[in-house]
């Protein structure tokens, strides 16, 4: 059994070339497009990019929907990366300072 959705689950996101870790004006726009394709029963993206004519997509199908910019993923990966060594050092430091 597959799960489908109207909308990417989590994990599709978060694995997509909108995830930037916070809401765009790229992804307002994709969101709303998508709204009003639903809204007017078709979806001329969703079927040039999977053949699904208009119903909701499994992970797989969203996630080859989604690739706008394959290295976004890598982008913000080496963020997080580099965010985490921040902290760390700040940590650091704030403990070196209450000693």
């Amino acid at each position: 059994v597959e799960i489908v959705s109207w909308w990417p689950r989590p994990q599709a996101w978060a694995a997509s070339g909108l995830n930037m870790g916070f809401w765009s004006s790229r992804c307002k726009s994709w969101f709303l497009s998508c709204l009003e394709n639903i809204r007017q029963g078709i979806s001329q993206e969703r079927h040039q990019s999977t053949n699904d004519a208009n119903s909701p997509m499994t992970g797989k199908q969203w996630k080859g929907s989604l690739e706008f910019n394959p290295g976004t993923n890598k982008m913000m990966k080496t963020l997080m990366q580099h965010v985490a060594v921040f902290l760390l050092l700040v940590r650091i430091v704030v403990t070196l300072h209450c000693l």
